[in-house]
């Protein structure tokens, strides 16, 4: 159950800011903060949880060194999970956008171990080299002080296991 109350507050802060929302340090600690009141509510011990940002950041990353890989669960809820928020919107129009969107926040490597498909027009690996160079030192700047797995995660698709 840690690792679920870390996955809410940490990759979601880690999602708001690749979709361009920054929160200040204090914002994010509060953010943070919440996760942990709501982490208590189902009695996850909160003693064992890591109490900062920073803190939390090398836990999740370490756990999810140790824990995420490809799935055939996953692989197998994911287009339910699809499914659904192309319902949301009506139409079909904007259905890529949402297997877009996941590949976006997830990253080309995790997308790939739950068969997100990749969005009509797009080469099998994702983004070219050169534009993910530029798109990536484009954002430096502002980047959200991410650990080395959320780093490795959402870097192009490569042949090299995480730090």
């Amino acid at each position: 159950m840690i690792g679920g109350q870390m996955f809410f507050s940490l990759l979601v802060l880690d999602s708001l800011h690749r979709l361009g929302v920054h929160l200040s340090e204090e914002g994010a600690a509060a953010y943070f903060y919440a996760w942990r009141v709501v982490g208590a509510m189902p009695g996850v011990d909160q003693d064992a949880v890591p109490g900062a940002l920073p803190e939390a950041r090398q836990f999740l990353d370490l756990y999810m060194t140790r824990h995420m890989g490809p799935s055939t669960e996953g692989a197998h809820l994911t287009p339910q999970l699809i499914d659904l928020y192309e319902d949301v919107v009506p139409g079909t129009l904007f259905d890529p956008v949402v297997s877009a969107l996941i590949r976006y926040l997830v990253g080309d490597t995790c997308a790939d171990w739950l068969q997100v498909p990749a969005p009509p027009g797009t080469p099998a690996c994702g983004r070219s080299p050169t534009s993910w160079a530029s798109w990536s030192r484009s954002r430096t700047a502002h980047r959200w002080p991410a650990g080395p797995w959320t780093a490795w995660a959402i870097s192009p698709p490569s042949w090299s296991c995480p730090p």
